[in-house]
């Protein structure tokens, strides 16, 4: 005897379905792997580059384009968006990138990795910055000790007196 179903979807209409090289990352990955491949190819087209290049030749612009990011401070994860997007969404290129990787692996070797605050160092000083207003300066005390005490004394080392 067949069974009722237990969900019923809202929209019956048919989904539309993605290219099978994109079938296990979500919407927004693909988005940021192309945004960072698009940045390569802007890249690419300010220093006149071969628009066409064997997979040699791709290899070097890669790498370029990594030292460039590197050299100019830019953020590693474009760099680690824009192979992974050719590695995933141009399959073809993936034997062929091998300097682009060795690169971008030195790169993320010598990146300073830093863990990100339970709250951010200005929202502190802000609620520092309250207490005092209120005149209430064992809750500014409390508070100053509490974040530099017990959580990442490293980051909030740099508050002085005068950003309080």
């Amino acid at each position: 005897m067949p069974r009722k179903r237990k969900f019923t979807p809202l929209h019956q209409g048919a989904t539309r379905k993605v290219h099978i090289s994109q079938a296990s990352i979500s919407r927004l990955t693909v988005n940021r792997y192309m945004s960072a491949m698009s940045l390569f190819f802007r890249w690419r087209k300010t220093k006149e580059l071969c628009a066409q290049p064997e997979f040699a030749e791709l290899d070097l612009q890669l790498g370029a384009y990594l030292n460039h990011l590197y050299q100019n401070d830019m953020p590693l994860y474009l760099g680690i968006n824009c192979i992974a997007g050719f590695k995933k969404l141009q399959p073809r290129c993936k034997k062929h990138i091998d300097t682009a990787v060795a690169w971008l692996n030195n790169w993320s070797r010598t990146a300073v990795k830093v863990q990100a605050m339970p709250l951010h160092a200005e929202l502190v000083k802000a609620f520092v910055r309250y207490g005092i207003l209120r005149k209430d300066l064992d809750f500014a005390l409390s508070l100053y000790v509490a974040f530099l005490g017990l959580l990442r004394v490293s980051e909030l080392l740099d508050l002085k007196l005068s950003d309080v």
